[in-house]
């Protein structure tokens, strides 16, 4: 029988362990950054309310919409804010009218 340190299974979950410590540091620093916790959703509302002009809305579980536009020709409209991962986004959204999802990159089509 193998020791602990040898078993495969065992070195996979050490370093899974070093990279969610890691990661868990990262989160903490993104947090102070945006001020709500480091989630997929608020870093999205986080970067949009600063490229776009949006106010956000002081309560993250606000139902009907995350923020509204300041300023320019949308002004007061209420915008609801999604972010999705590179592949994530489309089949979410095809009845939609005005789809301008923020991703992790360019995928190819």
């Amino acid at each position: 029988m193998q020791s602990s340190q040898g078993d495969p299974s065992m070195r996979e979950l050490h370093t899974l362990a070093q990279l969610l410590t890691k990661r868990n540091r990262l989160d903490q620093a993104i947090a102070a950054v945006i001020g709500r916790p480091a989630i997929q959703g608020h870093i999205g509302e986080f970067i949009a309310s600063r490229v776009f002009g949006i106010r956000l809305m002081p309560s993250a579980s606000n139902k009907a919409f995350d923020g509204q536009f300041v300023g320019g020709p949308l002004d007061g409209r209420s915008v609801d804010i999604k972010l999705y991962g590179k592949f994530n986004y489309r089949s979410h959204h095809r009845q939609c009218c005005s789809l301008y999802p923020l991703t992790g990159g360019c995928a190819p089509l």
